[in-house]
């Protein structure tokens, strides 16, 4: 078989930059900065890898106190009396602190963006980095509807609140709740004080992408000990799927009653070596473990999730996706054994959501309206495609040692699997009489007609769909990425570019991913996995993300991890670690 394409490789532009120290610069000496038109940072770009998003990390770095300001609905304001507005809106929203004020009618822009699973990378680059950059900055903006609002201001009696805190105090006042917002504590601003028979609790709605657990724990000990006000916190995805739950914890804690304060047992922390720990206490966002054989990662999967978990992380929040059923079956089990509640999956879960990558995407599908059959008979695939050919008008004649057909199904699947873009792709399949050309985008659009009107899924589909649903609707991919604020997968390095394609999507939201692998141990190549996507393309699409190794051989005798280490140094491609037997491992000899 003879692949011919007329499609060209795309280059990929490096991001354009906006941020320089002057700008950073201008912000310290509290001038705010203005952008007129954040759309125009996007279109006509080519991105290799978020770097806009990562210029608004380093920008919240640089800048203390930063506050981002969106405004939208410009024209209800006279051209001349804008960028007083701007200005004014600045002083009185940003007070003291410094600003950025977002300033153009884009709305639609971010939030209906858009495309299918095959539409090419830079496509799918362009939505998930539109969603980077929503969480990034409008999900922490104060938002503005200047159409709802007189020229002359905002008002300090009514601080502007970020969407969730705005959902949090519209429900804390449902009740009759006594709640001031934004005041002053010291050298800290609290989101919301709130009273109650001489009881005053703070209470933080942490929607923000990039919190840091250590500081709001030093904030929130010296609240505590110099101002006698305990502190709740709320994370962006509790108050999105529950806030009547949250309220129902501030009220609790008002009343005297303790707070359910999570204190899981772990699974042998005090007997995991350094890198392990290192590992399970991850306290960033998105983090890589290189877990060679016999390591111990299923040990540190199931810490992770405790860890989580007593860090007041909300079970139905996180996500564990293992490779097969029998490892799904073995975390499941382990997490139950540790008293941890498990769910079930799907739209009602309450617990820790442990499944393969692919029943995942069955559910996800599944809850989102796609009743399809799963199309599991042998040969049931192929006889799809041979329908889908003769549709098109063709016939391919299997000879002695070839099989067309079979070729022309592997291919399809490559698709599915791989993500190829189809369109100007030709296949040369060898027949008695010479070769036939089949225009492979042909044969996909009538494979996937076939399917429809057979109202039935193949096994690659389960991942497929449930990426290209997310891709191409914009708000039920909003409500999935919401759904999760931790993802942990293992076996990363065999998974294949439509299964990484889906974790990338759950995690351009909030959620961040912790994923185990092994860089050394690559078996599913043959279903499009490659030991790159765990290496540099894996650092490409979390940048900042932190890499654990975990170098010590708990399984084999000590011959046999020496003799492994010197053949899998000779590696090409590969992280650089050296694999070590454990210090009781037994000392065995070998016979020649």
């Amino acid at each position: 078989m003879k692949r011919q394409t007329n499609m060209e490789n795309s280059e990929h532009d490096e991001p354009f930059c906006w941020l320089d120290e002057g700008v950073i610069n201008r912000l310290k000496d509290g001038v705010p900065l203005i952008i007129f038109s954040a759309k125009e940072l996007f279109e006509g770009q080519s991105f290799k890898t978020d770097g806009i998003a990562k210029q608004f990390d380093t920008l919240k770095d640089a800048v203390e106190n930063l506050t981002f300001i969106r405004l939208f609905s410009i024209s209800a304001i006279e051209p001349l009396e804008q960028l007083k507005c701007f200005e004014k809106i600045a002083r009185d929203v940003g007070g003291v602190k410094p600003c950025v004020l977002f300033v153009d009618d884009a709305k639609s822009f971010f939030l209906h963006s858009s495309c299918h699973a095959i539409d090419g990378i830079d496509t799918i680059r362009r939505v998930l980095l539109t969603d980077k950059y929503l969480v990034r900055v409008f999900r922490d903006a104060i938002q503005i509807d200047l159409a709802n609002m007189a020229s002359s201001g905002v008002s300090r009696d009514q601080p502007p609140l970020t969407h969730i805190e705005r959902a949090l105090l519209g429900e804390m006042h449902n009740r009759g709740m006594d709640v001031k917002c934004q005041i002053g504590i010291g050298p800290y601003v609290a989101d919301f004080i709130v009273s109650s028979n001489g009881k005053r609790i703070v209470v933080e709605a942490d929607g923000k992408a990039f919190h840091d657990p250590d500081a709001d724990a030093i904030r929130d000990r010296r609240i505590k000990s110099e101002y006698g006000l305990p502190t709740l916190r709320f994370s962006g995805s509790q108050i999105y799927r529950n806030v009547n739950g949250c309220v129902d914890d501030i009220q609790t804690v008002l009343s005297g009653e303790l707070a359910n304060v999570p204190n899981y047992a772990d699974e042998g922390m005090a007997q995991l070596d350094q890198s392990q720990k290192s590992a399970v206490n991850h306290g960033g966002r998105d983090a890589r473990v290189l877990a060679p054989a016999g390591s111990g990662k299923t040990k540190v999967l199931v810490n992770r999730v405790v860890h989580l978990l007593n860090r007041s992380v909300s079970p139905s929040s996180i996500l564990v996706l293992a490779f097969n059923k029998k490892a799904a079956g073995q975390l499941k089990n382990r997490l139950v054994s540790l008293g941890i509640p498990v769910g079930k999956g799907g739209i009602e879960n309450n617990g820790v959501w442990v499944a393969t990558l692919n029943s995942f995407g069955f559910k996800l599908i599944r809850s989102e309206g796609n009743i399809s059959k799963m199309l599991d008979a042998p040969g049931a695939e192929k006889y799809l495609v041979e329908n889908a050919l003769n549709d098109s008008g063709q016939k391919l004649i299997a000879m002695r040692g070839e099989d067309p057909i079979a070729t022309l199904t592997r291919e399809i699947a490559k698709i599915r699997r791989g993500l190829f873009v189809p369109k100007g792709i030709s296949l040369e399949l060898p027949q008695p009489k010479g070769v036939a050309t089949i225009d492979l985008n042909t044969i996909w659009e009538h494979v996937r007609h076939e399917q429809a009107q057979a109202n039935v899924i193949t096994f690659d589909d389960q991942i497929f769909l449930a990426a290209d649903l997310l891709l191409s609707e914009p708000n039920i991919r909003r409500d999935w990425q919401g759904r999760f604020t931790n993802v942990l997968v293992d076996e990363y390095q065999d998974l294949n570019p439509a299964q990484i394609l889906l974790l990338q999507i759950l995690t351009s939201g909030s959620a961040s991913i912790f994923a185990v692998g092994d860089d050394d141990q690559v078996i599913y190549s043959w279903r499009d996995a490659n030991v790159v996507n765990l290496l540099e393309n894996f650092e490409d699409s979390y940048p900042g993300m932190e890499t654990y190794t975990l170098e010590t051989n708990y399984r084999c005798p000590k011959p046999i991890v020496r003799s492994s280490q010197r053949l899998i140094k000779l590696n090409k491609r590969r992280y650089p670690k050296n694999i070590k037997p454990s210090a009781i491992a037994p000392d065995v000899n070998f016979r020649r």
